[in-house]
């Protein structure tokens, strides 16, 4: 698998935009928050959140872009502040995306799909 980087802006690197399978995102900000990532129905992905300084962010679940995007609860956590690596499976079409809730150094996220 390659990855796709991208930042919080949706500024791809032409050198790996092509590779497909994983995407990554750099979030520096508050309220930064990540592309949609499209996900079918049963569709598997693993969530990795990686940071550097007092982070802290939410991971999102969209029923369609433009919609209104409800914090997903993993064993009742609702953000999260340390690394992290979390499997998911899609309930139904959705899109996931992570949004910084609290800017204390940068955020390196990556979904597999």
């Amino acid at each position: 698998m390659g990855f796709i980087t991208q930042d919080a802006t949706g500024v791809l690197d032409g050198a790996t935009a092509r590779s497909g399978g994983n995407k990554s995102f750099t979030l520096t900000d508050l309220n930064d928050q990540t592309n949609l990532v499209p996900f079918e129905a049963g569709e598997t992905g693993l969530i990795h959140i990686n940071m550097t300084g007092a982070c802290t962010v939410e991971i999102l679940c969209y029923v369609k872009p433009g919609g209104t995007g409800i914090p997903l609860s993993f064993d009742g956590a609702l953000t999260f502040t340390a690394d992290t690596c979390l499997g998911f499976t899609a309930p139904g079409k959705c899109f996931i995306s992570v949004n910084m809730t609290v800017d204390g150094g940068s955020t390196v996220v990556t979904i597999t799909k």
